[in-house]
């Protein structure tokens, strides 16, 4: 099943052999209020600063457990700061482990939407949602043929509806294979989006080495700031412990002159994609256009039927005209042998 798809950061754990990768924020600001870190309770012992936990979730000094290793449960965990900056970087560290050695799932998830704080069967939140997520999945549903754990994306206009049964594969984009499962320690995954490029990349540090593998890149993509982050996961008949450990947002980093080129690269293909659908709009309004011409050229008018009678005798016309000539010629004989009759007898 599909791990929920988010753009959200879990960053390195607090914890003495957990370094958090130094990179993350390359110095620039973090957003403390979208970001998720120890200690997690206020000081009521209750809430979470800035966060709400629904569902199943469990909140311990050193995690948030989304969902435990027991079947049919949901959790989430939803920022209710909104997103203040276009741009910006997540880094979030999580841990998914469990008794199954060859099968287990179904996965968890990590948001940037406008929707937050419900619960459903897309890996923990809701099927239609307007935004981006990042789907962690550790059970393949539909035996797709790539393997699992499998890391992949979706961006929702709020029209696309995520399917659970085929993990949501008609609308995933990107994806790697990421053995993040069972680790005795925790793992890390970054996404960084440049509203300015639309281009958002996405990287994972199984080590804790501070080596960031690529995962994927989207390209053309639109998200706008005021959106909301969060996590969440969901078990079926098969179940996992899908731990969070922290989650931070700070602002993007300078691109590099790569990430430049495939932006740049990405927009020249989709605007000649458009170009070519216009073209090709316009050739078959074109073709249209012309046998609408070449129909009425052929389609005779009632107008013009009218004008042809009054305009001319027609058939009918030309038949009287021969009658009353044969009668005018009938008659003229009559009378000239009925005078030379006459003539005859006297």
């Amino acid at each position: 099943m599909l791990a929920a798809f988010a753009i959200l950061g879990l960053a390195a754990a607090d914890s003495p052999g957990s370094p958090e990768p130094s990179a993350t924020f390359n110095g620039g600001k973090i957003y403390r209020e979208q970001s998720l870190t120890k200690p997690f309770f206020a000081g009521d012992g209750i809430s979470i600063p800035n966060w709400d936990f629904i569902g199943n979730t469990v909140v311990t000094d050193d995690y948030i457990r989304l969902t435990p290793d027991r079947q049919t449960k949901k959790g989430a965990v939803w920022g209710f700061k909104p997103m203040p900056d276009a741009s910006w970087e997540m880094t979030a560290q999580f841990k998914v482990s469990g008794q199954g050695t060859s099968m287990f799932g179904d996965g968890f998830a990590l948001w940037y939407t406008k929707e937050r704080n419900n619960l459903g069967s897309a890996l923990g939140n809701v099927e239609q949602f307007n935004g981006l997520g990042i789907f962690f999945d550790t059970y393949d549903n539909h035996q797709e043929d790539h393997g699992h754990p499998w890391v992949a994306a979706i961006q929702n206009d709020g029209t696309k509806v995520y399917d659970h049964d085929e993990d949501g594969k008609s609308h995933t984009e990107g994806g790697c294979q990421s053995f993040f499962r069972n680790l005795d320690h925790p793992t890390f995954v970054r996404a960084t989006y440049w509203e300015h490029l639309k281009f958002l990349k996405v990287q994972i540090d199984t080590k804790e080495d501070q080596a960031w593998t690529d995962c994927f890149h989207l390209t053309n993509i639109h998200l706008p700031s005021g959106y909301y982050f969060g996590a969440s996961a969901s078990t079926g008949d098969l179940a996992d412990n899908h731990d969070i450990v922290s989650i931070k947002v700070g602002e993007a980093p300078f691109p590099t002159q790569e990430i430049e080129t495939l932006a740049k690269e990405a927009k020249e293909k989709a605007s000649k994609q458009i170009g070519s659908m216009e073209q090709g709009k316009q050739m078959n309004q074109h073709h249209m256009d012309n046998a609408k011409v070449h129909s009425n050229h052929h389609e005779r008018h009632p107008d013009q039927e009218e004008d042809s009678e009054e305009g001319g005798m027609g058939i009918m016309g030309w038949f009287f005209v021969f009658v009353l000539i044969a009668a005018a010629a009938g008659g003229g004989f009559y009378f000239f042998t009925k005078e030379d009759t006459k003539k005859f007898r006297y």
